[in-house]
């Protein structure tokens, strides 16, 4: 169960704090961000049991040997987010000259809490600027394994992938976009290993 610690109007000039229990461990803080009168950020929000299921089937599907989700938070992304999102989906779309569009849910390890937060707030893009792409892989287990930090979290994105060897490459199980404005976070997701 998450819950806002104090008054959530209180959210709406500073990043404010959410906390999620997890079992036998107790409360433990995850960033939620709200909108300021200068910038709007992402807000973190808890899932209905339908959409935690289809989150669930997706990291089922994808493997997931070794790891159980433990929280899933869905990510409303801001206008500027969304903007830029669909901008380069109309891009795609125009080069693909009425090939169909592939879009697809995976999931993105972020490495390191510190990343993970600038993702949230300024896109992937801003949080990770590698010079062969940014990877997303279907499998969780791949995703975690790729990551470097202990946050336990996972975020699951919708990428859009346009035309192969141009806009992706699929290696070794994840796609590597060459623009990550192809990408949307939809969900941070709290995962741990099976015992």
């Amino acid at each position: 169960m998450e819950f806002f610690e104090g008054d959530p109007a209180s959210l709406s000039k500073e990043e404010g704090r959410i906390f999620k229990h997890t079992e036998g461990k107790g409360p433990v803080e995850v960033p939620v961000f709200a909108k300021t009168e200068s910038k709007q950020f992402p807000v973190l929000k808890e899932v209905s049991a339908g959409v935690y299921s289809f989150v669930q089937k997706s990291w089922d599907k994808g493997g997931g040997q070794g790891y159980r989700i433990t929280s899933v938070l869905q990510i409303v992304p801001t206008k500027d987010h969304v903007n830029d999102f669909e901008g380069r989906r109309t891009e795609l779309e125009r080069e693909l000259r009425g090939e169909k569009l592939q879009t697809i849910p995976t999931l993105f390890y972020a490495p390191s809490q510190q990343v993970l937060h600038v993702t949230l707030r300024d896109g992937i893009g801003k949080a990770i600027q590698e010079r062969t792409g940014t990877s997303f892989a279907l499998d969780p287990a791949v995703a975690i394994r790729e990551g470097s930090s202990q946050t336990n979290e996972v975020l699951m994105c919708r990428i859009c992938l346009g035309k192969e060897g141009i806009d992706y490459h699929f290696i070794n199980g994840k796609y590597v976009l060459k623009n990550s404005r192809q990408a949307m976070p939809a969900f941070l997701i709290g995962y741990e290993r099976d015992q």
